[in-house]
């Protein structure tokens, strides 16, 4: 699926990252939501999903804090204007908000916290931004995979990013493009190489692609009379 506007979260709490993701994406209209546990690679990430907004834990594993993501967003000039809610389930102090807004958070929300507040929070934030979503066609978010049209790179759930030789990324976009469904081989001859190869060629094609994919992240299988189809697991 493509969508205009994008909102990155991360959070160690997967119960927390599910009830974000689902809120948002009832109460902000054409979102889709990216969620992640830890702060590694958020760099990446962001330069391949764009998102109009990116929503941090303040504790977060592997040594990294949401204070802390802010300030290297904020500081770096790509993503500088990138809207960041901070939200913490510490005591809310009138120091802790501070400090989150010294490190570069363009908001802060304590949990819990009503789900009809965040919403609002996130719209207004998102709002402030005033970033272009024109670039939403040539990003698909598959499951948790995203799949960058510009860049020809792949990021998985696990923030690891491949960037793939030209003809083998117009596959797997083609692929990504028609998920869930099969694509016959044909159809994908007649994109990709204008009816010039045959089906021998394809499946070599097809071979060569399936190696650089982490099979815990994505797979392509052979559907029988219907073609090649792309797997993402749920």
């Amino acid at each position: 699926m493509s969508n205009s506007i994008r909102i990155l979260v991360v959070d160690d709490d997967p119960k927390m990252r599910e009830l974000i993701g689902r809120t948002l994406t009832r109460h902000i209209p054409n979102s889709s939501v990216l969620t992640f546990a830890h702060g590694n690679g958020l760099m990446e990430a962001v330069s391949l999903y764009k998102p109009q907004l990116v929503i941090l834990d303040w504790i977060l594993g592997h040594g990294k804090t949401g204070v802390g993501l802010c300030r290297e967003l904020k500081l770096n000039a790509s993503t500088k204007k990138i809207s960041t809610l901070v939200i913490s389930g510490q005591k809310i102090t009138n120091k802790a908000q501070l400090t989150s807004i010294a490190w570069g958070a363009d908001s802060y929300l304590a949990k819990p916290f009503s789900l009809k507040k965040l919403g609002e929070r996130c719209r207004a934030l998102i709002r402030k931004t005033g970033l272009d979503r024109g670039s939403a066609a040539e990003i698909l978010q598959v499951g948790s995979l995203i799949i960058n049209r510009e860049e020809r790179r792949v990021l998985d759930p696990e923030w690891r990013s491949e960037r793939l030789p030209v003809k083998l990324f117009h596959l797997f976009w083609f692929l990504a493009r028609h998920y869930p469904r099969p694509v016959p081989s044909q159809q994908l001859i007649r994109y990709l190489w204008k009816n010039v190869v045959r089906d021998s060629e394809a499946a070599v094609a097809v071979s060569r692609l399936k190696k650089y994919l982490d099979p815990g992240s994505c797979s392509i299988e052979w559907v029988a009379q219907r073609g090649y189809r792309l797997v993402v697991p749920n």
